[in-house]
């Protein structure tokens, strides 16, 4: 299969184009994207020959993003890609993320079905670009929490973070930040699944494991497969935050999948 990755610089852009590329012909477009270039980038992005496009391109607000960024990439942007893939009856694939929700809903997990409560500029701009997707007529949303490595020196990612850890300091871990997603590498092997050896059922996904675990406990885990030996304190807020999802099927469970990342020791 043919297949387009739009922001291969990324976490999630990285991890998918070393996973795809072992058994499928993989181009990247990193063109920059703005309102006054997007005409010049509709119109390069409709020269590839592609059989599917995985849109991994987002603006987060751990990297000092502001709201004119948010909504331009996360919003706007998505729009012109659904309308050239639209034009090319091209499937594609919009990476959404659980910040949909605020957090302060359900006890337990957030169903497709529950309101999306958002109440900041990120998860406001990924609503809507959702939205743009689910009304398009090629568009697949896959809606899910991500973790993963970076190669990027000035990524601000969970699993960076933890990695990049001074020997010796200590760590704030939420104990009552609940969290159910999935690995970069993860994604990748669910999106070959349900779209390349698979036919999509439904235009919205939402993926995790079936079990959710605290962020303290998340953090824990990581460090330790990574052989860091930090002390990492429990602490908690004021609210609760849960963004678990309710997953449409059952995935392994978190650790098996950081797991095979550490054995994929290219990806690390």
């Amino acid at each position: 299969m043919k297949i387009l990755i739009i922001g291969s610089k990324g976490m999630l852009g990285q991890a998918c184009v070393k996973h795809f590329s072992k058994s499928h012909k993989v181009s990247v477009f990193n063109d920059r994207y703005s309102l006054e270039t997007r005409e010049c980038f509709t119109k390069s992005l409709s020269e590839f020959d592609i059989d599917l496009t995985i849109h991994c391109v987002g603006k987060i607000p751990q990297v000092n993003s502001n709201e004119v960024d948010l909504f331009q990439i996360n919003s706007a942007m998505t729009m012109d890609l659904v309308n050239v893939m639209d034009a090319n009856n091209i499937p594609f694939i919009y990476p959404s993320t659980d910040c949909v929700f605020n957090g302060h809903g359900p006890n337990n997990y957030y169903s497709k079905d529950h309101f999306q409560d958002c109440n900041n500029s990120y998860g406001v701009s990924k609503l809507i670009g959702e939205k743009i997707v689910l009304g398009s007529n090629n568009g697949y949303v896959v809606r899910v929490s991500i973790i993963g490595p970076d190669i990027r020196p000035s990524a601000r990612g969970l699993w960076n973070w933890v990695n990049n850890w001074p020997i010796g300091c200590m760590i704030d871990g939420y104990i009552n930040h609940t969290w159910n997603g999935i690995t970069t590498l993860q994604w990748c092997k669910e999106i070959e699944k349900l779209f390349i050896l698979g036919n999509p059922d439904r235009r919205l996904y939402q993926l995790g494991t079936k079990k959710n675990i605290s962020k303290y406990h998340l953090i824990k885990l990581i460090a330790t497969k990574l052989g860091k030996e930090n002390i990492i304190n429990e602490v908690s807020t004021a609210q609760n935050v849960n963004r678990s999802l309710f997953a449409d099927y059952d995935v392994q469970e978190i650790e098996k999948q950081i797991d095979e990342i550490m054995v994929n020791k290219d990806l690390v």
